[in-house]
């Protein structure tokens, strides 16, 4: 039952565009898909590079490659928007 709770919980939280909430829910039990999720809309660009992306373990999908590819942009180097590019490619290939 209490899975029942947090998953329509979660369901809520995502489309009321709650991601404070769901960031701190995302920590407190180390869902780095949740935090993944959460941080990109915020945007938490240093707690994501430091502590998300290192640590999860998730399939290729085109929302990881979209995720990925407004990090290239966000980095601001010289072939941010190339890199951003070739993402997206990728993804959509998925």
């Amino acid at each position: 039952e209490m899975c029942l709770w947090e998953e329509q919980w979660l369901h809520c939280a995502t489309q009321l565009g709650q991601w404070d909430a769901l960031v701190d829910f995302g920590k407190s039990t180390e869902n780095y898909e949740i935090l993944l999720d959460s941080l990109w809309k915020l945007p938490d660009w240093a707690y994501l590079k430091d502590h998300v992306i290192p640590k999860a373990q998730m399939e290729e999908t085109p929302k990881l490659r979209l995720v990925q590819a407004c990090f290239a942009l966000h980095e601001k180097n010289a072939n941010g928007v190339g890199d951003a590019e070739n993402i997206v490619g990728k993804g959509v290939d998925l």
